[in-house]
């Protein structure tokens, strides 16, 4: 429920005004009894103090001297022996009980039945004190009662036996119920008892007075706090309709009730300045409006507008009946106009190109540029005739803008590139449309620009393939699901196993195994080779160590390394810390660059292999031969080793080339210094040929497959075994 700014002002002091005088109300009589009881309290306490100093001074000097004089003796009913001197119990209980003042009487109580004190009985009170005492005698007894009409604040203290001449007297009186009498024990209570009617009158009248002070301050407060919101409500009310009237469109407004209040007044004059720059703003909305809708170089709507139409279309509730299409355009190369004619001359084409697509396209149909060289059709069709009218439009887009262009004193002939896409109301979005016309557009561009497509569900389950499975590759980088497999590798004239190249496998969670073929291009067309490559460069060091301290001591390990990996990771960081974190010697670890990777930038893939070569690692040139060979960038790479493709190797017997290639590899290895190493061996008659050119390091199916590492470690231990025998290792002769 709404309420008026007065009452918002006014309302929280009258409620703590009456919450405050309800409070002094509720609080003072505690206060006041606590005041009175504490008080009394602290009085009584100073006069028990005092009755304990008057008897031990009694006992200890008193008794001393009397008891040596003949002409006094020590009794408890002196009262009626002139010659008789009290017993100290006896004397504090009549000094006790003599009291001239009418508010603070004391007494000295006991439940023991001494003969002298058989008529003192224990009243309600001191039955209470007494047992409270005997719990926890260091403790005082208060309470505060009424009796006879008045108020008093009774207090009982434990009186203990403090002195040994005491304790004696009492274990030996005739009277004395016990005979085990000891220092400390509790023998009756001390009370003070003091009335307390005259303070609570007092501290009633206090309180009345203040009560009056506080309700006249909490008044005054109240009629300042009112003056004060109607000097704030009433120029904020004019102002409320001044702002309803420029709400109506009315901006030549004031303020008429204003106020001395200096932060009112200055909000009067912001008003007053804020309607005349409304006129403004409102011009100003309408610049904003069509900026955020539309493409300032064109007049075409953008992307934002386009987006919202389409989503306008595809309502339920929405005309026409069947559903709307999508046509986006994509113009052919349009980078190299930028290129060669200027920014200047691409805007004009832009434009023109604006101006021929809005020719074209239906009259119902909204023409977008969403993006440099990309625009965009929406149309609406009826189910069942959208087809036909839809290729025939594709056509006549693409032959229209195919017509010469003169821009900047040249005749330009440019292509599109076109995507479409059709849906009915209520089944898809705007973004899945879009989507949809987009992928049909990529396909247009990989069948060589120049085309139309429309989008059909094949195109759209292997882009939604492509998709799932980067999905699941980042899953796998995330569980860690990348595994390295060892495929050894031999020196063909000692018969040494010299090393493994670990190999990237994907061992999914369900147990599947990937092949590297399948998911490697994507992986480095989504850029998470880089995690997947830095993970196998982790395992594959682990495993060397791990496998050095199973026997295999000096057998390395290679890992390829992805041009994309090369390019965008710190791979020589990479290599410190994994060396470091799993202590491998740098020596058994090297690593495989293919000629792709050194091929971007020469001069920083040089510093990148010098600062490897630094660390102590091994370098290798994966596929060589099969790239941009050349011995003009060869000479500066810092590498150990040449690995020759396998796709030499395959045809090696047949094909008198690929030996001639072979030989001029295994010499170009030798004058520069460089181990050469052949992929892919996978018979007998290949390994001798390999070896009678002069390639003495091979590796292949002959030997072995690719194996996971506890495989590899038992085939590697296994031939270890054989060699040293020099005996076949399972049918296959040894190398060397």
């Amino acid at each position: 429920m709404s309420r008026s700014l007065y009452w918002k002002i006014t309302a929280p002091v009258a409620m703590i005004a009456a919450m405050g005088t309800l409070l002094i109300a509720l609080s003072t009589p505690y206060l006041l009894e606590w005041y009175v009881t504490r008080t009394a309290v602290d009085g009584a306490e100073q006069l028990i103090e005092t009755v304990r100093s008057i008897r031990n001074y009694y006992s200890a000097n008193v008794m001393e001297k009397v008891a040596c004089d003949d002409q006094f003796h020590v009794t408890a009913v002196h009262g009626q022996q002139c010659e008789g001197i009290p017993l100290p119990a006896t004397f504090v209980m009549e000094m006790m009980g003599y009291s001239q003042r009418h508010t603070v009487t004391t007494n000295l109580v006991s439940p023991y039945p001494f003969a002298n004190r058989a008529q003192r009985q224990m009243d309600a009170f001191q039955q209470r004190a007494w047992q409270a005492i005997l719990q926890e005698p260091a403790q005082l007894y208060v309470e505060l009662v009424k009796e006879e009409g008045q108020s008093a604040v009774r207090l009982a203290q434990a009186d203990l036996l403090n002195a040994q001449a005491c304790v004696d007297c009492h274990n030996t009186h005739p009277d004395s119920p016990r005979t085990d009498w000891r220092r400390g024990d509790v023998r009756g209570l001390m009370e003070v008892n003091t009335r307390v009617d005259t303070l609570l009158e007092r501290g009633l009248w206090v309180s009345r007075t203040l009560m009056a002070i506080a309700v006249l301050a909490f008044a005054l407060i109240m009629l300042v706090n009112m003056r004060a919101a109607r000097r704030v409500s009433r120029p904020l009310v004019s102002i409320t309709e001044s702002l309803r009237q420029l709400s109506l469109g009315n901006t030549a407004l004031t303020v008429d009730d204003r106020s001395s209040y200096l932060e009112v007044e200055a909000l009067a004059d912001a008003f007053e300045s804020f309607s005349e720059k409304e006129s403004q703003r409102k011009e100003l909305a309408k610049q904003v409006t069509r900026l955020a809708y539309f493409d300032c170089l064109t007049g075409l709507a953008n992307w934002t507008r386009f987006q919202q139409y389409v989503d306008e279309l595809l309502l339920p509730g929405s005309e026409p009946v069947g559903g709307v299409c999508i046509v986006q355009l994509d113009v052919d190369h349009f980078s190299d106009i930028n290129d060669t004619l200027g920014y200047d001359a691409a805007d004009q084409v832009l434009g023109k190109l604006a101006e021929r697509i809005t020719e074209v396209a239906p009259a119902d149909a909204l023409v977008a540029r969403l993006g440099e060289d990309t625009f965009a059709l929406a149309l609406k069709w009826l189910a069942g005739e959208a087809q036909p009218d839809l290729e025939l439009l594709l056509t006549q887009l693409r032959v229209y803008i195919a017509e010469p262009l003169n821009v900047a004193e040249r005749q330009l002939q440019l292509t599109v590139s076109i995507g479409s896409a059709c849906a009915c109301k209520g089944v898809i979005t705007a973004e899945a449309l879009m989507l949809q016309a987009n992928v049909a557009l990529g396909r247009a561009k990989l069948e060589g620009r120049d085309r139309a497509v429309m989008h059909s569900p094949q195109l759209s389950a292997a882009f939604s393939q492509r998709v799932e499975m980067v999905r699941a590759l980042s899953l796998g980088v995330q569980q860690q699901e990348f595994v390295p497999f060892y495929q050894p590798q031999f020196d063909l004239h000692t018969g040494q196993l010299l090393g493994a190249e670990a190999l990237m496998r994907w061992q999914r969670s369900d147990g599947q195994l990937v092949a590297p073929d399948q998911f490697i291009p994507l992986a480095e067309q989504s850029r998470l080779i880089v995690p997947m490559g830095a993970q196998i460069l982790q395992r594959a060091c682990e495993d060397c160590c791990r496998w050095q301290l199973l026997g295999l001591e000096q057998v390395g390990v290679a890992v390829n390394v992805s041009s994309v990996q090369f390019a965008e990771d710190d791979l020589v960081q990479l290599t410190r810390h994994i060396l470091r974190q799993t202590g491998l010697a740098p020596a058994l670890l090297e690593l495989e660059l293919t000629e792709s990777a050194t091929l971007a930038d020469l001069d920083a893939v040089v510093v990148t292999l010098t600062q490897l070569r630094a660390l102590g690692v091994e370098l290798a040139l994966d596929d060589f031969g099969t790239g941009y060979s050349s011995l003009s960038y060869l000479k500066l790479l810092p590498v150990n080793r040449l690995k020759i493709d396998r796709a030499f190797v395959r045809d090696l017997l047949n094909s008198p080339d690929d030996q001639a290639i072979l030989r001029l590899i295994v010499g170009l290895g030798e004058t520069l210094e460089l181990r050469i190493l052949a992929e892919g061996v996978e018979d007998e008659a290949q390994l001798n040929l390999l070896r009678h050119s002069g390639c003495l390091e091979v590796q292949g199916f002959y030997y072995a497959r690719p194996l996971p590492f506890a495989e590899f470690v038992a085939f590697a231990n296994s031939y270890q075994a054989r060699w040293l025998a020099k005996q076949p290792v399972d049918g296959v002769d040894l190398p060397g």
